[in-house]
């Protein structure tokens, strides 16, 4: 596919390439090499240069949140490339909506060129191929969701047979022979004791605590240090345990399905009622019997209560510990002399796990730090007050784009005219390609100053009227709410001598 081109020298040429078993592509025609050789002809029949290649190997073409596809969206914010081809259409993407919003509205506007090889299409001139783009998606899309439905039926047939098909096997197993679990014996070990202690009566927490002082790294943590991470997390916590005591496959019953996608193109969950769970009763080796499995639920259901009162507070989810940087929360009500009721917060981290030493309790009244952090923010709305808005810097910013704007339109100029030097053979093609390359990259540095000057000055911009408009609220208002500290208040930080330290927003 030969193509027109106006200004060969400008054009910054990217390949895009991507494969999904989970679309039913063929191995074959549709492989990696196979796309790359394509793309590769391409560009050498057309005399480009391909500055960069993206590649999402494994990825499905509704999802668009690959990390190829990513990297290339973000060079071309950057403005690194202006033109992009792939294969077919397809390997874009499968999304009839998604992929044509890219190809007819989010390419033109950043001013991207989109050539689909196979499909003839070129967003860069008027063709017949161009009109096809919408029946083409449609088809692509038909296809995603056909694929899809088979899939789901084989998945489900698996299931239904007492096979495993999910990526990670349990706490306590091992993945054999890819559908099959067989006991890991150091984990199961740990999840006989973690029902050992449920069935004598042993609280979540204490049973997490217990494990956590013995140093026994969490699930999450065995699976880092298995994979050869070395660094686990041994941390065990009131969820974890729960999760293991109702979990039915530790008693040899196989128990999938309990939620599934809303569609194939979404990624949300859905959970799914425990009457359509798919259960296949003996399909392992069980970890516990049955009739221990049984009694631990006796304790679980014994155990499970809705919380009636929630507390909530102004500060609520802003405090945090100054030395650990946890999160400090509501843990305990004293009364005084008189019979008056007093909050206090506390470093989560330590609440949890006191004998661990990981910190210090950081324990303060939550009046006490509710009036400092008011006071606090009392005096930095006078302190605003007093800012005058930096206009000369301002004024010293545009002056610098300008300046930037102007080297970068000279250097545009300087290649115009090597480009015409080259074409009236006063200089060779290589000093042409040598030259070009040098003026490039000296433009790409412009470019990116120049945007980072705009950021910065927009940003700080919008920061400070931000800032304006929420000082003002706080100000004219005769009570403090929760949103006026939010607009205004970053974090609170509490030290183990009860200072506090407050994060605005605006610095």
């Amino acid at each position: 596919m030969l193509i027109q081109l106006i200004d060969r020298h400008k054009c910054k040429l990217a390949d895009y390439l991507r494969i999904s078993r989970e679309d039913g592509d063929d191995l074959e025609s549709d492989s990696i090499s196979n796309q790359r050789d394509i793309l590769k002809d391409f560009a050498f029949k057309n005399k480009l240069c391909v500055v960069e290649e993206y590649v999402d190997d494994g990825w499905t073409g509704t999802n668009f949140e690959r990390p190829g596809f990513k990297r290339m969206m973000e060079d071309v914010k950057n403005k690194k490339i202006n033109f992009i081809i792939t294969k077919d259409l397809s390997r874009l993407g499968r999304d009839h909506v998604k992929t044509g919003e890219y190809v007819e509205t989010i390419f033109p506007e950043s001013h991207i060129r989109y050539v689909s090889i196979l499909d003839g299409i070129d967003t860069g001139i008027d063709c017949a191929a161009n009109d096809m783009i919408p029946f083409r998606l449609m088809m692509n899309d038909v296809y995603a969701r056909d694929i899809s439905k088979k899939i789901k039926i084989v998945i489900h047939q698996k299931k239904s047979q007492g096979l495993f098909v999910g990526t990670k096997a349990p706490y306590g197993y091992k993945k054999f022979e890819k559908h099959k679990l067989i006991i890991d014996k150091p984990a199961a070990e740990v999840v006989r004791r973690i029902f050992d202690m449920a069935i004598k009566g042993t609280s979540y927490n204490s049973i997490a605590h217990i494990l956590s002082l013995e140093g026994i790294p969490n699930p999450s943590g065995y699976a880092n240090y298995h994979r050869g991470n070395g660094l686990y997390n041994d941390c065990w916590s009131f969820g974890i345990v729960k999760k293991i005591l109702k979990n039915r496959v530790y008693s040899g019953d196989m128990v999938q399905g309990k939620e599934r996608k809303i569609n194939f193109k979404s990624k949300k969950r859905i959970r799914i009622p425990e009457d359509k769970f798919i259960v296949v009763e003996n399909t392992h080796e069980p970890i516990i019997s049955k009739e221990d499995f049984q009694v631990a639920q006796l304790f679980v259901k014994s155990r499970e209560c809705s919380r009636q009162v929630k507390h909530n507070f102004l500060l609520k989810s802003l405090v945090f510990c100054a030395d650990c940087r946890g999160i400090m929360s509501l843990s305990a009500r004293r009364f005084n002399d008189k019979g008056k009721i007093y909050e206090y917060l506390t470093c989560n981290n330590y609440r949890r796990f006191p004998d661990l030493k990981r910190c210090t309790s950081h324990l303060i009244r939550l009046d006490v730090l509710t009036e400092t952090v008011i006071e606090e923010i009392k005096l930095f709305c006078k302190k605003f007050k007093a800012i005058k808005y930096d206009s000369e810097d301002q004024e010293k910013i545009k002056k610098e784009i300008d300046s930037l704007k102007f080297q970068i339109e000279n250097i545009n100029f300087k290649i115009d005219k090597i480009y015409e030097d080259e074409l009236s053979g006063h200089i060779s093609s290589d000093l042409f390609s040598r030259m070009g390359s040098k003026f490039e990259k000296s433009k790409e540095i412009l470019k990116a100053k120049l945007e980072t000057l705009k950021n910065s000055s927009v940003s700080k911009q919008q920061n400070y009227l931000n800032t304006k408009e929420a000082v003002q609220n706080f100000l004219n208002s005769s009570e403090c709410n929760r949103e006026m500290i939010m607009s205004l208040v970053e974090r609170i930080e509490v030290g183990k001598n009860k200072e506090v330290a407050v994060v605005f927003r605006y610095t």
